[in-house]
């Protein structure tokens, strides 16, 4: 396979007839279709790929490739070297496929230029004036088909705008009118399609101004008379702009950026301007003014006040003056500026201050300061003396609201007063013999209980005020508690009465039952604020330690009282044999449900065989058998009840075993007596004591007396409280 190459108007060439190196591998035919351009001196290379069989063709006008061309076998590229605009034309390639197929051609271009070079500018002027002047910048250079021209301001492109304009295919750049940012530098930059060069800079001098001339002074807007004033004065301008200065518009001989007044005098306050000038403009601008005012510095500042001895909510007046020029005056209460107000008033320029109703926290000091825009003074301070009060007058005890009978009490009084209040002492309103702010009662009695106050008096302002009164309570402390019960031995379904009390000042009472608060029930209820608790129908589960407490403010004592709770005889029952042999001894125990423990007494055939819970007796014959009873009886409840138990004596001494028939008939027997005991049972309750009152029945009023009265009882006494239920009476 070959690839042949048509070189202008050269004819074909094979690959070893370009560059002497034939390489016997397949090599791919592909023409390239796109343009290709290289500048002069360079190589071009152009490809042909396609795995065809070639055939050799002739090749013509060799010398001006020699040396210059070589075809790359393996991508069927064909590189020019050094080439040269003679080397500009159309080439081809031709495909020849073996087998009869048809031939194939392809071709591509080529467009020898030579390099951009000699890039200069020239410049109408390059000394101008802004708004003034106009320019015009031309551009050349070396080179074949130059395309291209390109105008920079910096690294800004120019572009054309109502000002500049771009003429000759951009090679001339003309700006009218110039500013002074148009300076530059310029430069022009020329390309073609194979290489771009720029011009050197080119830099305008453009004269402006003078813009923004502004004026500086040290110090600014007042000074010192006799001190030094700097004025400095600047302005944007090319070249720089020359100065002048002025005074109120009238012109001086200071000429200069800066000029200094030296022990400035007062006739030389006044606006100063300064007037800069452009020589190559030949403009002028002047600036704003400054103000320069020379002033006398402050001195001797003084207070005169009406008054300095006043009393709260009198007027007050204050004068302030100095030496000085432009003067102002401030005044101050202490560190806290004084400002105008409903009753504080500044006149005359501040130089007066008036306080139509002074207050306490006016007693200053008062300063008034005194300044001018270059000094300031401060007069000596006033101190004025305000009277007033009482107020806030507080009363003070210790102890507070209660003490004991027999202690001491210490009072205080204090009020915010000026001069300081003397103050004088009440109880209920009625004046004491004691003054001062303390006084001391000592082994203080009851009877010096009360509302006690102080009256807070001013001797300035003739004032007085008392205070809210202190309440002293004088209570005896608690002792002698007891807790008397009106039965000395409770019984069961009764009712009861526990009366606490003691001597002292009793302020409550409380009452607790196995160390838990006792509260009210149906059955438990409260009388005489505690003093009394009454049980309305007594139950044994209402034993128990019962404790009563009395307090006051002063102390608390307590007392403890033991209920126990009568009751009984109840469920009494005999354990014991119910057959016994002859010459055998019988056991029987009779026991009960009783508060005190029950008496027992034996009875049989209604005779009293014994007394006490157990019976024991030697069975001597038939005689001993029958019923015998156990009366149970309660002393203090005055009840009985009784149990029996049938026995049955055995002549016979007992067989190893029993007929079945004797077996039956022992027990019935049995149940017999036992049938029969059960419903000769009984159970007896007899009242002996505690009669029940009628309703007609006389009842006698008890008043108990607290704090200081003793109460005396009288056992004999019979006191009378009335329950829900029935009326008791209780005979000590």
């Amino acid at each position: 396979m070959e690839c042949l190459w048509m070189v202008g108007l050269f004819g074909w060439k094979k690959p070893e007839e370009l560059d002497g190196l034939v390489d016997e591998q397949d090599v791919v035919a592909d023409v390239i279709k796109t343009q290709s351009r290289k500048s002069q001196a360079r190589g071009v290379v152009l490809s042909c790929e396609d795995p065809v069989q070639a055939h050799p063709y002739a090749l013509e006008r060799e010398v001006e490739y020699e040396d210059r061309i070589t075809l790359f076998i393996s991508t069927g590229s064909l590189e020019l070297r050094n080439v040269a605009r003679t080397d500009t034309g159309e080439y081809s390639v031709n495909i020849v496929a073996g087998g009869g197929s048809p031939a194939e051609n392809g071709q591509t271009s080529l467009t020898v230029y030579d390099p951009v070079s000699n890039v200069t500018v020239t410049v109408s002027s390059s000394d101008l004036v802004e708004f003034n002047s106009s320019v015009t910048l031309s551009c050349s250079a070396d080179g074949t088909s130059i395309t291209t021209f390109t105008w920079f301001n910096g690294s800004s492109e120019v572009t054309a705008s109502d000002r500049v304009h771009l003429t000759d295919g951009g090679a001339t750049l003309t700006i009218d009118p110039v500013w002074r940012y148009d300076q530059g530098p310029f430069t022009c930059e020329v390309s073609n399609p194979v290489s771009s060069s720029t011009s050197d800079p080119v830099v305008l001098s453009i004269n402006y101004g003078p813009h923004d001339v502004i004026v500086r002074t040290s110090p600014s807007d007042y000074c010192e008379e006799g001190s030094d004033v700097l004025m400095s004065c600047s302005a944007d301008s090319r070249p720089a702009a020359q100065f002048k200065w002025l005074l109120n518009g009238e012109l001086l001989s200071f000429t200069g950026a800066q000029f200094e007044l030296k022990n400035i005098q007062m006739n030389q306050s006044g606006n100063y301007s300064c007037q800069a000038f452009n020589s190559k403009t030949l403009r002028s601008t002047t600036s704003q003014p400054a103000s320069i005012s020379v002033l006398n510095i402050v001195t001797n500042p003084s207070v005169t006040v009406s008054s300095t001895d006043l009393i709260e909510n009198s007027p007050l007046s204050f004068s302030c003056s100095a030496y000085g020029s432009s003067l102002s005056f401030l005044w101050f209460n202490g560190s806290s500026e004084v400002t105008a107000s409903d009753r504080v008033h500044l006149t005359d320029g501040g130089t007066t201050l008036t306080i139509d109703t002074v207050s306490r926290y006016d007693q200053g000091p008062f300063t008034c300061e005194a300044s001018n825009s270059v000094s300031s003074s401060t007069s000596d301070p006033v101190v004025l003396s305000i009277s007033y009060g009482p107020d806030d007058v507080i009363l003070r005890t210790s102890p507070s609201d209660y003490c004991e009978e027999g202690s001491d009490v210490l009072m205080s009084c204090s009020a915010d007063s000026r001069p300081a209040a003397q103050f004088k002492w009440l109880l209920n309103g009625e004046l004491l013999s004691f003054t001062g702010a303390q006084f001391e009662l000592k082994n203080i009695q009851m009877n010096q209980s009360g509302n006690y106050s102080c009256q807070a008096f001013n001797s300035k302002t003739l004032r007085s005020t008392t205070s809210q009164p202190a309440s002293i309570s004088v209570l005896k402390r608690i002792t002698n508690i007891y807790v008397e019960s009106s039965s000395n031995e409770p019984i069961e379904g009764t009712s009861l009465n526990l009366t606490c009390d003691a001597s002292g000042s009793i302020f409550n009472r409380k009452w607790l039952i196995n160390e838990q608060d006792l509260k009210p029930s149906e059955n438990v209820v409260f009388h005489e604020q505690k003093r009394v608790l009454s049980f309305k129908v007594l139950n044994r589960k209402d034993s128990g330690s019962y404790v009563c407490e009395i307090n006051n403010p002063i102390n608390n004592q307590t007392a403890v009282y033991s209920l126990t709770v009568n009751y009984g005889p109840e469920n009494v029952k005999i354990s014991g044999p119910t057959e016994v042999q002859v010459d055998k001894t019988i056991t029987l125990t009779c026991f009960s449900d009783s508060v005190p423990t029950a008496d027992y007494t034996w009875i049989k055939n209604e005779t009293i065989i014994a007394q006490s819970s157990k019976y024991i007796k030697t069975i001597t014959g038939t005689a001993d058998e029958g019923e015998y009873i156990c009366r149970a009886s309660n002393d203090i409840t005055n009840k009985t009840s009784e149990a029996s138990h049938s026995v049955l004596v055995l002549t016979d001494v007992p067989q190893e075993g029993l007929t079945a028939g004797a077996i039956a008939g022992i027990t019935v027997a049995s149940l017999v007596i036992v049938a029969g005991a059960a419903a000769g049972g009984f159970y007896l309750y007899k009242q002996k004591k505690g009669r029940k009152l009628s309703k007609n029945s006389p009842k006698e009023l008890h008043v108990y007396e607290n704090a200081s009265n003793t109460q005396n009882f009288n056992t004999d006494e019979k006191h009378v409280y009335e329950n829900d239920v029935n009326l008791y009476d209780r005979n000590l």
